[in-house]
């Protein structure tokens, strides 16, 4: 596929937008970073190219804490070459008044029993207009008890006036919960709705249509016709992945059919793009999200989202939804950009200047060893990407996910095996940050489709659960078994595996942020807020029991064992969500909510050897949770925040950071402390490089600071090393790890030192958090020894 490609630059260090091989209009949206202080709001901003005016739409999405703009959301019609810049210059923009446009489609929904389900739309309202875009919100429920179904459907229609055409971006969501009898989670469970058919009809008599099924394929002109792709068309369209609730894959023939009149062919994989005179339509990433189906029969144009073609039911699970985006158009006009869009990148010398990443670099500064290594993660035979075929991760269920290769290693049954990474450590953000670091598009496209996997597919979307589950995030496929019926939500009845559901030690809302800042998509907003919301929510006492004791569950800060709230992942990830949600929407309760778990988690006098922290099966992970604590501390900077929280936080840092100087070792020298020795925890030391270079930036003591920088060196240098010394360094889970925690090496090797203030706090003494169900059990537990005492008495 031939890629296009757009650079930007802005303001006092002149970012353009850079646009290559772009022939025909189409829209471009892309968040920008801006320095602290520079732009208020988006009042007499332009857009130019030369001497031209483009019309452009500018919104603010994040801020600096002085309220100025920190990510800005520029939108605009691009229609041909060159550089786009945005300027200060006011600009005289005549802005359509926008108007509640007329629907012109219909929505057919068939329930499993065969009969259609009439429904009237609930809510229409505006959610942003300007001169480029009007974005309108239309929300329905529907409930049918004769057909078992209850759906909320959320349609995003975007207007763009400049090219009189519309995007759809249609949500399709079970908000029930699952059943999830005896800890499984398979297809088949009581709280999914199976739907026979939900499409869109469009209303267009006695039209020819011209189909190109392809880019490449000449077009073909037909007054009827149906392209219908059932599969991937790839060389293993019929993999196990595709299982159904009996445990078969039900798909019946490879790639698409296309017939248009009295003709038939095959293909392989469509991305069809139909015009007429007075139509024409083209829907995203077609085959990539089979089954689909485009239709007509002389007077209705179809569009099968879950069309009944398909030899099966469509199942949608509890708590699960899945997004459609179609562009369409009451006009001739030329789609084949939907599916081949031009590259749109930052200049990263200018993302550096505004600060506005934690820890950025252009790929030019980072580490020659490093670079060759990530680049694997999209390019070549072992790439991301690649990976992909080998377990067909496509249909509209797993396409976005990464195929996490690694699980094969000490796996026992068939192989492949059927495992999905679901965004473990945060896959989202690195592969953005390798993006805007590279300007190399590979890393986007990555990203974006795993974020809509991830905001559709791996969140649970409801909240008819318990608050532990309620819009939280599955795990990975349970390590070295198959998926089998539980799709991408880890324990199978057929695995014998028990347990699972979301989990606080598997939240990741860092990429979504930057996601939603990149592109602006509120799905990727929405989630970010409703991951704080599940953390604040599971961390609440458990209403059965506040009678007696209100102290929180601990559900938010426990890290493998319900008694353990010292520093792990579990707490690390609740307060990194905690935080993002703070960056995202400034309200202080998020913050404060954070404080509150790093005071339950660490304190500066800890006794690390109690602990526990060397035992690396158990305690591994508590180098993430420093992780995020470095995190808080340079939030903390950027708001010039100095205050107690701050000092606690760096005193705690350092602390652990001394103890690590003197005791951690690198885990494979002690293989027979491991389960499984594997790649993975070679990548897994590069986390300690980090921890060291955050306590080396954050204290005042110049003997210590080369200690930290010096143990950073060679963790991070034998991290690579290590891992490259195994055949299988480039499987998902050691290159997502060296992704999240590599970059930042150079960038504090170059940071500038800072003094930091000194104030003398009392800290007190740690104190155990003791969560409410054990402070119960033990009173209880207690209770009946005295009683059997007096009894014996």
């Amino acid at each position: 596929m031939t890629r296009k490609r757009v650079s930007f630059k802005l303001f006092c260090v002149n970012p353009k937008i850079i646009l290559k091989n772009i022939s025909i209009k189409q829209p471009v949206s892309i968040g920008v970073p801006v320095k602290k202080g520079e732009l208020k709001d988006t009042s007499g901003l332009s857009l130019v190219k030369g001497s031209k005016n483009y019309p452009a739409q500018f919104k603010a999405l994040s801020c600096w804490p002085d309220k100025s703009i920190k990510w800005l959301l520029v939108d605009f019609i691009a229609d041909q070459e060159g550089t786009y810049e945005i300027t200060k210059a006011s600009s005289k923009t005549n802005e359509i008044v926008p108007h509640i446009p007329k629907i012109p489609y219909k929505i057919n929904i068939i329930g499993k029993k065969g009969h259609t389900i009439s429904f009237k739309p609930d809510k229409f309202s505006f959610v942003e207009h300007g001169p480029v875009k009007w974005v309108f919100l239309r929300e329905n429920q529907i409930v049918s008890r004769k057909q078992d179904v209850v759906l909320n459907i959320f349609e995003y229609l975007t207007f763009y006036p400049l090219l009189n055409c519309y995007r759809l971006d249609i949500t399709i969501r079970n908000p029930r919960r699952a059943k999830h009898k005896g800890g499984y989670w398979d297809l088949g469970d009581p709280g999914s709705i199976y739907l026979k058919d939900f499409s869109l009809i469009f209303e267009i008599p006695k039209e020819k249509f011209l189909i190109k099924t392809e880019p490449t394929n000449a077009p073909v002109k037909a007054k009827k016709f149906s392209l219908y792709q059932e599969s991937s068309g790839g060389e293993n369209w019929l993999s196990r992945n595709h299982v159904n609730r009996l445990g078969e894959v039900p798909i019946r023939m490879r790639g698409f059919l296309f017939a248009y009149d009295d003709n038939e062919t095959y293909g392989l994989r469509a991305n069809p793009v139909i015009r007429s005179e007075n139509f024409s339509l083209a829907v995203k990433e077609f085959w990539q999200n089979f089954p689909k189906v485009i239709s007509y029969d002389g007077t209705f144009l179809r569009v099968g989202l879950f069309p009944e073609e398909f030899p099966d039911l469509h199942e949608i699970q509890g708590g699960e939804q899945k997004t459609h985006t179609i562009f369409f158009a009451e006009q001739d006009l030329d789609f084949t950009w939907v599916n081949d869009l031009p590259n749109i990148y930052l200049d990263p010398d200018y993302i550096k200047q505004t600060c506005a990443i934690f820890c950025f670099l252009p790929s030019e500064e980072l580490p020659s060893l490093y670079k060759e290594m990530i680049e694997s993660a999209v390019a070549g035979p072992t790439s991301f990407f690649a990976k992909r075929e080998i377990i067909d991760e496509f249909g509209w269920r797993n396409f976005g996910d990464i195929y996490a290769d690694h699980e094969n290693v000490f796996n026992k049954g068939k192989k492949p095996i059927i495992s999905h990474y679901n965004n473990q450590y945060d896959l989202i953000y690195s592969c953005l940050v390798q993006f805007l670091s590279s300007a190399s598009e590979d890393w986007f496209i990555l990203a974006d489709a795993l974020a809509r996997h991830v905001y559709d597919i791996d969140i649970y979307h409801t909240n008819e659960d318990k608050p532990a589950y309620n819009n939280g995030l599955f795990w990975h496929t349970f390590h070295y078994v198959d998926a089998y019926r539980s799709t991408h939500r880890c324990y199978s009845k057929d695995a014998g595996i028990v347990g699972g559901g979301p989990s606080n030690e598997h939240l990741y809302s860092s990429g979504l942020l930057l996601h939603y800042f990149l592109t602006g998509d509120p799905r990727s907003k929405e989630a970010v807020i409703s991951f704080a919301e599940h953390v604040i929510d599971m961390d609440k006492p458990y209403k059965i029991f506040a009678w007696f004791d209100k102290t929180p569950s601990g559900l938010a800060t426990q890290t493998r064992d319900p008694w353990y709230h010292g520093p792990g992942r579990g707490a690390g990830n609740s307060i990194n969500c905690l935080l993002d949600a703070f960056l995202l929407t400034h309200e202080k309760r998020y913050l404060l909510k954070a404080e509150e778990f790093i005071r339950r988690s660490i304190h500066p006098e800890d006794n690390q050897d109690e602990l526990g922290l060397l035992n690396p099966e158990e305690r591994w992970s508590y180098t993430v949770f420093l992780q995020v604590l470095g995190k808080y501390l340079l939030l903390k900077k950027e708001w010039e925040e100095f205050d107690f929280m701050f000092s606690y936080a760096r005193a705690g840092l350092i602390h652990y950071a001394r103890w690590m100087a003197e005791k951690e070792y690198f885990y494979l020298d002690k293989p027979e402390l491991l389960e499984y020795p594997t790649e993975t925890w070679a990548a897994q030391e590069i986390r300690k490089a980090e921890v060291f270079n955050l306590a080396a930036y954050f204290t005042n003591n110049n003997e210590e600071k080369e200690l930290f920088r010096a143990k950073a060196k060679y963790f991070y240098e034998i991290s690579l090393k290590r891992l490259l010394s195994f055949p299988t360094w480039h499987y998902t889970r050691p290159l997502a790890i060296i992704l999240q925690s590599g970059f930042s090496y150079p960038w504090f090797k170059q940071a500038r030192p800072e003094k930091w203030p000194e104030k003398k706090y009392n800290f007190g003494k740690p104190q155990v958090f003791i969560p409410q169900k054990i402070k119960i059990k033990r009173f209880l537990s207690l209770k009946w020894v005295i009683r059997a005492n007096k009894r014996s008495i």
